[in-house]
């Protein structure tokens, strides 16, 4: 259980047609590219790309970038994590167009990304490599598709997804008993990183005091990212799904503005933890 302080974000765009791209100068691995530009607006994620007319586009707004001119590669949202050789795009779009340089891609490498400044041929790397990135978000931040943020089926907790490479705190996507994925804010960086996050109170704007015993146990959120309580069917299913499961709780003492030791830090562990279903 962690309270963490909101994230926010204020990034520069170009808008093309009904996309906003930002072209990231700072060089990332591929999952913590793309949980800066899930984290950086809604909606948002390292780009699709459609077709030739887009492809040049990005291009385009890459080589205008000034503060990327160090920059060769680009990670762009394409890989074929879930299976080998069945490309599709970290943003739900269906896969289509692609522009592929000679002898790619390599099959034992999932992360595409693309030399945008030259000739913008795309290529598959190691998701583990550090390059620029390229982020988009469409205009009014809204989509016809979901919000999931990475839409892999085998990770079961943050650990999963910490042991996977991902190291950006942010809303990640789980499927703890097989029986269907949901998302979770994951505290990546905290006492080692891969912490789950069942419930934070930043202050005391959104209450939980009001809250059925039926919003208890399906859970309550006013965005992942801020005061949130998961479930506990979630957290019963979370919670029992390993043989030792860990809680951390971390209080800070400016949360309520009425506490009388406003810069205090206080947190602590505890081993075995579950949720019994008889809770529920």
């Amino acid at each position: 259980m962690l309270m963490l302080a909101p994230f926010f974000m204020v990034v520069t765009v170009r808008v093309v047609s009904n996309k906003c791209y930002y072209v990231a100068p700072q060089k990332k691995i591929w999952f913590d590219a793309e949980a800066f530009c899930t984290n950086s607006g809604p909606n948002a994620h390292l780009i699709s790309i459609a077709s030739a007319y887009e492809n040049a586009n990005v291009n385009a707004v890459v080589v205008s970038t000034s503060s990327v001119s160090d920059c060769h590669q680009f990670w762009i949202g394409g890989n074929d994590i879930e299976q080998t050789g069945q490309f599709v795009w970290i943003d739900g779009r269906p896969w289509g167009y692609a522009n592929w340089a000679a002898g790619q891609p390599h099959l034992n490498q999932q992360c595409v990304s693309s030399a945008a400044r030259t000739n913008g041929k795309w290529k598959t790397e190691s998701c583990a490599n550090q390059n620029c990135f390229i982020c988009e978000m469409f205009m009014g931040g809204s989509t016809s598709l979901p919000p999931t943020i990475w839409p892999l089926t085998n990770m079961t907790d943050c650990k999963d997804w910490f042991n996977y490479g991902a190291h950006t705190d942010g809303i990640y996507s789980i499927n703890p008993d097989g029986r269907g994925a949901f998302n979770v804010f994951c505290d990546m960086t905290t006492d080692g990183g891969g912490w789950t996050v069942f419930q934070r109170r930043n202050d005391e704007t959104f209450s939980f005091d009001d809250k059925s015993w039926n919003e208890f146990k399906a859970g309550f959120n006013n965005g992942l990212e801020y005061d949130l309580w998961l479930g506990n069917d979630h957290i019963h299913v979370l919670s029992t799904k390993d043989f030792n499961v860990e809680l951390r709780i971390d209080i800070w003492g400016d949360q309520n503005p009425r506490h009388p030791n406003p810069n205090g830090y206080w947190w602590e562990k505890h081993n075995s933890f579950s949720v019994s279903y008889m809770l529920l």
